[in-house]
């Protein structure tokens, strides 16, 4: 189990935020622009946290070199179910560069259709209705 995703299935606010690079940077599609860092990263997760309720990762999947994780979750929002996707792509130190994911309305057996992506608003995800896209992307210089 990649260490981002005990992280986040622990609610560690801390623990995920020690694993981004400096240089981390989130894409939102629904921004349409890049957030680079880590403080604003940090700070977006942990708002997704609050937003996403009985969040849980359903499956994981690894590149061959490791560097790419992609972890399919499925959550509820404003009442609505979510399944999604969270992309991992690691740097040289193992820290997370780059996430990202994309989601969209219940049901469905197979992972969620790449790349990455998450949704806006005040919280950085938008529930608009359980067949909105949504998702992270973090990504390292």
């Amino acid at each position: 189990m990649h260490p981002f995703r005990e992280a986040v299935e622990r609610r560690d606010p801390a623990a995920i935020e020690a694993l981004l690079a400096e240089g981390v940077v989130f894409t939102s599609p629904v921004a349409f622009k890049p957030y680079p860092g880590k403080a604003i990263t940090a700070a977006i997760l942990r708002a997704v946290m609050q937003v996403f309720e009985d969040f849980r990762y359903v499956r994981e999947f690894a590149s061959e070199d490791g560097r790419g994780h992609a972890l399919a979750f499925t959550a509820t929002v404003d009442g609505k179910r979510v399944d999604g996707c969270d992309f991992l792509h690691l740097d040289e130190d193992g820290l997370s560069g780059r996430a990202g994911g994309r989601g969209g309305g219940g049901g469905g057996g197979g992972p969620p259709p790449p790349p990455p992506r998450p949704s806006g608003g005040p919280s950085g995800v938008s529930p608009r209705s359980a067949r909105s896209r949504r998702g992270r992307s973090l990504r390292c210089p």
